[in-house]
């Protein structure tokens, strides 16, 4: 992909069968947004100054869920940084 820097980007609406927040596959209420999807990261980073971890992916998600994927990310190695305050 080329971009040149100054003109104007913009990503298209996720299709009908994903998620609008993410563009992941629709995904239950109760399931965190796909903090590693480009479509995520942008619309984050373009609404609120800074990028996404998956605290604020899972933000809407029940307590039990929260702590379920905190343990599978702290499991996998990912960063501190990534996973923000779960």
């Amino acid at each position: 992909m080329y971009v040149v820097q100054g003109t104007p980007f913009r990503m298209l609406r996720p299709p009908p069968n994903c998620c609008p927040v993410c563009a992941a596959p629709a995904h239950a209420d109760d399931f965190p947004h796909n903090r590693d999807s480009l479509f995520y990261q942008w619309w984050f980073s373009q609404t609120y100054g800074r990028p996404p971890t998956w605290a604020d992916a899972a933000l809407l998600c029940p307590d039990e869920m929260k702590a379920n994927l905190k343990t599978f990310l702290v499991e996998h190695n990912v960063p501190p940084e990534k996973i923000g305050d779960l």
